[in-house]
């Protein structure tokens, strides 16, 4: 189904709007979060200040926790709203589908896995400062952030759909609200993150 929904999102969000388990959609939510950690730990340059193996646990539990949170809190928020206005949906089927719409996050957590294997911790440099270091690590690190920006992208239009797939009336001002209770919520973190290597 993770595959299906970046190929055929709606025939995705169809069979997963009434699936029992969450459990792994849940997995989708935590790879995001722990997307957004690697993305705030390569742009505050933790890598010059900490080593791998003190830095990566870290930052993989609270990416991973900080990535259900996010979801269930955006979640909520939207289902609350569209109550308040009369356009009830229910919570359940709409954090299913906000969950599969991390799918393509996997994707960019897996160069950034592969990323980090080759090259270690330059990749936790902003791209500009790894090239000074090595001229390979900067460009790895420059393929790496292009992949997580077309991802991020993809998941904001599978956001849009799968609110659209719940309520095709008003799926495109609700969906635009949840891609923006998202941006918020992920520069919250990219802006408190820093305080745990400080």
């Amino acid at each position: 189904m993770w595959l299906q929904v970046c190929l055929r999102p709606r025939a995705a969000f169809a069979r997963a709007a009434g699936e029992g388990s969450i459990t792994s959609l849940l997995l989708l939510g935590a790879a995001a979060g722990i997307l957004q950690s690697l993305v705030s730990m390569a742009a505050h340059q933790v890598g010059t200040r900490w080593p791998p193996g003190a830095v990566l646990p870290v930052m993989v539990a609270v990416g991973a926790a900080w990535g259900v949170l996010q979801l269930s809190v955006v979640a909520r928020i939207v289902a609350l709203v569209w109550n308040r206005s009369g356009r009830g949906v229910p919570f359940r089927p709409l954090h299913r589908l906000l969950a599969l719409a991390m799918a393509p996050q996997v994707l960019a957590l897996g160069c950034w896995t592969i990323g980090i294997l080759v090259v270690g911790p330059s990749l936790y440099l902003d791209p500009e400062f790894a090239i000074i270091a090595t001229p390979a690590s900067g460009v790895l690190s420059g393929l790496v952030a292009v992949t997580t920006l077309v991802a991020w992208i993809w998941s904001a239009v599978l956001v849009g759909t799968a609110i659209a797939f719940l309520h095709p009336t008003h799926g495109l001002l609700a969906g635009l609200g949840s891609v923006a209770l998202f941006a918020a919520t992920a520069m919250g973190f990219f802006r408190l993150s820093p305080f745990l290597f400080q």
